[in-house]
C-alpha cells in the first residue's frame, strides 16, 4: 500500500511539471543590473519597513509604489521580469548574489559608522570630566545692578546678553 501510494505521488509531479512552459522574455525586459537595484532596494525598503512601518505611513510612502515610482515601471512589469529571471537559475542566482554583495558592503559600512559613532561618545565622555570641562558659574542674583553691569560690558564687546550664566 505504501509503494502504491509512493509510486502515486511521484507519477504525480512528473505528470504536474511536464507541461511547465518556460516563461517568454517580456517586452520591457529590465537588464540584471536593473534587477538588482531593484532587488536591493527593495530589500532595503522591506527591512525599514520592519522596523517602523508606521513612519513609513505617516510620511506617505508606500514601499513597493516608491520602487515602482523610482524606477519607472508598474508592478506587473516587475512580476514578469522577476519571473523571467527566476526561471533562468544561473542569471537569477548571479542577480541574487550581487544583492547579497550589496547588502554586505552597506552593512559594514554602517557597523564602521556605528563604531566611529560609538568611538566619539566615549571621547566626549573622557573629555568631560570634572577636571577637563569647562566650568560655567552661574550670575549671582545679589542685585540686579551687578547683571546690567555684565550685560553692558558683554553688549560692548558685541556678544549676546547674558540673562543666567558666564562662560569662563
Amino acid at each position: 500500500m505504501k509503494k502504491g501510494v509512493l509510486l502515486f505521488l511521484v507519477l504525480a509531479v512528473f505528470l504536474g511539471c511536464h507541461d511547465v512552459k518556460m516563461p517568454e522574455e517580456p517586452e520591457n525586459l529590465l537588464s540584471k543590473d536593473q534587477m538588482v537595484h531593484i532587488l536591493l532596494d527593495l530589500a532595503l525598503v522591506n527591512s525599514a519597513k520592519g522596523v517602523n512601518k508606521k513612519m513609513l505611513e505617516n510620511n506617505g510612502i508606500v514601499p513597493d509604489q516608491y520602487i515602482y515610482k523610482k524606477y519607472q515601471i508598474d508592478s506587473l512589469q516587475f512580476a514578469e521580469n522577476n519571473n523571467y529571471y527566476a526561471y533562468r537559475v544561473d542569471d537569477y542566482d548571479e542577480i541574487i548574489q550581487k544583492v547579497m554583495d550589496s547588502l554586505d558592503v552597506i552593512r559594514k559600512g554602517l557597523s564602521e559608522d556605528m563604531k566611529k559613532e560609538e568611538e566619539s561618545m566615549r571621547g566626549i565622555g573622557k573629555s568631560d570630566s570634572v577636571t577637563g570641562a569647562k566650568r560655567i558659574k552661574p550670575v549671582t542674583n545679589d542685585s540686579l545692578n551687578q547683571l546690567r553691569g555684565i550685560n553692558d560690558r558683554v553688549e560692548n564687546k558685541g556678544l549676546e546678553r547674558v540673562d543666567s550664566l558666564i562662560v569662563d
